[in-house]
């Protein structure tokens, strides 16, 4: 039997930390820092090293500044809002919770973390013992998916995962992860301001693909097409061709990738605790005692509801933007109990919510739930 292939964990930092801040309510400490985004990416972090259990694991950043892709069309992504503020005061506490964990992270002026991400792909590819993951809320790093790479990507909220490995790929999107780029020189891609060529849209440009493999043989065999398609290729090959470079993840970022660096061996649960602690993130630390590689730490409580909030002082809990329209009662008695069930025994309808210790419905605990019958 051949021996199992060991892990690499690739996180795309930003992507993940993007997806949290738009997915969870505001949350603050009680100093007033923002810190959803910060939950949001390590609650997804503690998934997948538990779930992908890697050997090694790395980080990337994207830079600041503008990339080399600006060289060729400077109004890339120029239709981007500005990030908001309570976001970008997050990114540092990130870093800060990577370096906690002890693994290694990449940015490079000029290059996005995609860039990054390619690169070590590329480093890493002879490499017969190793298979890459890489975690991302990002479509575009589908297009890196071969035999020993998947993407792990988020695709609601911050807890639904999709695994794209080649077969994934071709029966979700009807295209081989190479022809993805070729897909978004067509289509383009407005969140990046790639404009693609105007008039072929989602299912022409798959099945334009489809037929001709790649945009350079579409304009080769240009005079067969017929139809709108034609009319809308016409004259578009520069603006097609143009938004296919831009599209496509390189693979030569001047970074030299290390495997030894980002081996995984013990975490300092300590270290992480104490950065736990310092934003209130209680209901994180029971989920380090499972990690692969953990070592047991005084610090983490050892009680059936480790991972409550409860054990924190009113003043070092998350608070929340409380709107004053909002009614909220704390149930924690048994007559509180007795008139609770007795409210909802009246109800022909309510909404109920759990708190849990983690995201495993079968292994985690119910700390809390939450019920409401009607508005506010």
């Amino acid at each position: 039997m051949p021996k199992p292939k060991q892990k690499l964990l690739i996180i795309d930092a930003h992507a993940l930390i993007h997806r949290a801040f738009h997915a969870l309510p505001p949350l603050s400490t009680s100093t007033g820092q923002p810190i959803n985004a910060v939950y949001g990416f390590l609650l997804i972090l503690l998934r997948a090293l538990k779930d992908i259990k890697p050997a090694y694991v790395a980080v990337a950043f994207d830079s600041k500044g503008k990339t080399v892709r600006h060289t060729t069309f400077p109004a890339y992504k120029a239709t981007r809002a500005p990030t908001a503020p309570e976001l970008i005061s997050q990114f540092p506490i990130v870093r800060e919770c990577v370096e906690a964990f002890g693994f290694p992270s990449y940015s490079v002026t000029g290059y996005e973390a995609d860039d990054l991400i390619g690169t070590v792909c590329e480093q890493l590819e002879e490499d017969p013992n190793l298979e890459t993951v890489i975690l991302t809320g990002d479509f575009d790093l589908v297009q890196l998916v071969d035999h020993n790479t998947k993407v792990l990507k988020i695709q609601q909220g911050v807890k639904d995962l999709f695994t794209y490995d080649e077969e994934s790929v071709q029966h979700k999107h009807g295209l081989t992860p190479k022809q993805i780029i070729d897909y978004k020189g067509l289509r383009g891609d407005a969140s990046d301001n790639i404009p693609g060529v105007r008039g072929i849209g989602e299912k022409g440009a798959t099945e334009l693909i489809q037929k001709y493999g790649t945009i350079e043989n579409i304009y080769t065999h240009l005079e067969e097409i017929q139809g709108r398609s034609r009319k809308a290729l016409e004259g578009h090959e520069d603006d097609a061709k143009l938004s296919k470079a831009l599209a496509t993840i390189l693979n030569d970022a001047p970074i030299t990738f290390r495997l030894e660096d980002a081996a995984v061996n013990t975490y300092d649960t300590d270290k992480i605790t104490a950065l736990f602690r310092r934003y209130s993130f209680a209901s994180l630390l029971n989920q380090l005692a499972s990690l692969p590689g953990a070592q047991k730490t005084s610090a983490v409580p050892q009680r059936e509801t480790a991972s409550a909030d409860v054990w924190l002082s009113a003043a070092e809990q998350p608070q929340r933007k409380h709107d004053p329209k909002f009614k909220y009662q704390l149930v924690n008695t048994a007559a509180g109990i007795r008139d609770l069930t007795s409210d909802l025994l009246k109800q022909s309808v309510f909404a109920l919510d759990t708190e849990t210790t983690g995201l495993n419905p079968f292994s985690d605990r119910i700390v809390g739930l939450s019920v409401s019958w009607k508005e506010n």
